[in-house]
């Protein structure tokens, strides 16, 4: 779980961790990126009154690292043989979530990772809730062809993986997309699972990244993404992310011919 700017968020997130009920031993791993709100405060409470604070692995950072580099440092902290993300703003809602998905992985050894049904909810209270992967239902095994050609449908809070699985490449430290980059890692070493129960909520707000950044930008780093993964790959799946990359860049110059008109 990392964490930055979540002081109202944080509390739901970690004791959606806190109260998972499984057969196994957890330990979260927390990595407050200096944030510049009362995080810390709100963990330091938890680690002083919760009953299972002992698993709880804080990371206290005296310098923002940046969102990227949090990100990775907090996987390497992981020494277990899966790992489950979910960052500060969004929680878990199932208390046999992480059974269940532990339960498919073990039972299916070639599944990279598996994921589950999201609700989405806005903070602005003005967009009604929706499910996050409802366009994928009737399928439960997917491979990293989907991952490229289907609208965004694995919600990072659903996710939980293999960790001998994950090699982070160099270039990660730069991406915008850490999740997807993630997925598109851990595809490429096998299937992946849908799991149809609902079992966390991921939060939409006006303070993430891409949220920040102009879409031109956001759609620039996005080809510069997909053209760094598929060498990679060594021009595996070469066609599926050109294909990608042409629809990204049909969308600049819809962008681009529609702000022309209006002005």
């Amino acid at each position: 779980m990392i964490t930055y700017g979540h002081e109202s968020f944080l509390e739901e997130a970690i004791n959606g961790v806190l109260m998972q009920e499984c057969d196994f031993d957890i330990e979260l791993i927390l990595a407050n990126d200096k944030s510049p709100d009362n995080s810390h405060q709100v963990i330091d409470k938890i680690l002083k009154n919760h009953t299972r604070a002992c698993s709880i692995k804080y990371i206290h950072r005296e310098v923002n690292m940046g969102m990227m580099p949090n990100f990775i440092d907090a996987l390497n902290q992981c020494s277990g043989e899966y790992v489950a993300l979910c960052e500060g703003d969004d929680y878990w809602t199932d208390v046999f979530k992480l059974q269940k998905q532990i339960t498919l992985l073990d039972a299916n050894p070639t599944y990279s990772f598996c994921f589950h049904e999201t609700n989405v909810t806005y903070e602005n209270g003005q967009t009604p809730d929706y499910l996050f992967s409802k366009h994928i239902y009737g399928r439960n095994l997917f491979d990293i062809r989907d991952l490229l050609k289907t609208e965004w449908f694995v919600a990072t809070a659903s996710m939980v993986y293999r960790r001998k699985m994950l090699e982070i490449p160099e270039f990660f430290k730069d991406v915008l997309n850490g999740d997807f980059s993630l997925q598109l890692i851990l595809a490429n070493q096998g299937p992946f699972y849908f799991m149809p129960d609902n079992m966390a909520v991921y939060r939409r707000n006006d303070g993430s990244v891409s949220a920040n950044l102009k879409i031109l930008t956001v759609y620039e780093k996005q080809i510069e993404l997909l053209k760094s993964f598929n060498a990679y790959f060594n021009f595996k799946y070469n066609w599926v992310f050109q294909e990608r990359i042409l629809k990204i860049k049909l969308r600049i110059l819809k962008y681009k011919i529609f702000k022309f008109v209006r002005n």
